[in-house]
């Protein structure tokens, strides 16, 4: 499944929140395990959000699931590879790439 983050900013607690049940209704009522999350127009996140990322992961990965983050602006690229999650997550320059890794 593709997700299109369309906000320019992950930041408000209320947003993350509904964010991680929109996620885990997915996976739990239509079963779905492998997410490609394009965050193209988010030029900002927060630790909160990266926290939520981690555990989308984690949560897809227990259910032998993957989730791989692609089109990354900048700032969100420096903010992962400061916090040393750049190599943690499965990271495509294009969700075309990471479709063609979820075909592999």
């Amino acid at each position: 499944m593709l997700l299109l983050m369309n906000r320019p900013s992950l930041t408000e607690e209320e947003n993350l929140e509904q964010l991680e049940r929109d996620f885990i209704s997915l996976m739990d009522t239509y079963g779905v395990r492998q997410v490609i999350l394009d965050l193209q127009s988010v030029n900002y996140v927060t630790s909160a959000a990266v926290g939520k990322l981690i555990a989308l992961h984690r949560r897809l990965a227990r259910a032998n699931g993957r989730l791989i983050l692609c089109s990354l602006q900048s700032n969100v690229q420096s903010t992962l590879a400061l916090s040393q999650l750049l190599n943690y997550f499965n990271v495509t320059e294009t969700a075309d790439d990471a479709l063609s890794q979820l075909m592999l």
